[in-house]
């Protein structure tokens, strides 16, 4: 009984720390956030080219996730275009914003709000607020159609596309071919598994001593 009691308490003194470890590592990174991009280029047939998702990690300012955001972006744009140097994110504190060549692909970006995408409306907050963006890079043929579209188009699931209302007026867009949580979006346990490792060899290592100790 006496060495179970010391193994408990060496049990107890290796979750405090491990506590510690986590809560210093969550600290370490706390100005940093893991953000997803999810990219997707339609043609003038309506046909998916191109599309991915990227991760990354950065700063949680538009300045940051811009620069960061860009690499990922063209990463996927380099699929389909020729030159990604046309196509790039720009941020600052009055928002972010996608520059495009406008002669070939038109942008539409939304952003994971409460598990659904959203169409982004406040460029300062939408993109360093959310785990997950999208932007979907469209022909411009596809306007009426597909993107600004006064009537969800004939035939159309209407899962498939939101209705964004503005002071202007409405209209259809489609919707991501993926979910937000599309990147895998699961919790990120590794931390946690490497301290419960720990603590299982403090635990053995201490079990392991005791007995010898004592034989």
């Amino acid at each position: 009984m006496k060495m179970n009691t010391k193994i408990l308490a060496v049990a107890v003194v290796a979750m405090f720390a491990m506590t510690a470890f986590v809560s210093f590592a969550d600290d370490s990174d706390a100005a940093n956030k893991t953000y997803h991009l999810y990219t997707e280029v339609i043609d003038a047939d309506g046909n998916t080219v191109a599309s991915g998702w990227e991760s990354f990690e950065c700063e949680q300012n538009n300045s940051a996730w811009a620069a960061a955001a860009t690499v990922a972006f063209q990463k996927v744009m380099g699929k389909y275009v020729n030159d990604v140097r046309d196509y790039y994110i720009t941020g600052n504190d009055d928002g972010v914003s996608v520059v495009y060549d406008a002669s070939a692909l038109w942008p539409a970006t939304y952003y994971n709000k409460d598990g659904k995408w959203a169409w982004v409306e406040d460029t300062k907050t939408a993109y360093v607020g959310a785990d997950s963006s999208a932007i979907i890079m469209w022909d411009p043929a596809l306007y009426g159609t597909l993107f600004y579209a006064d009537e969800l188009p004939v035939g159309a699931d209407a899962k498939n596309f939101i209705h964004v209302e503005q002071s202007w007026g409405s209209f259809w867009a489609k919707l991501p071919s993926t979910a937000p949580n599309g990147y895998g979006g699961g919790a990120d346990y590794t931390l946690y598994i490497v301290a419960a490792v720990i603590i299982i060899i403090i635990v053995i290592a201490a079990v392991f001593f005791l007995k010898k100790k004592n034989a």
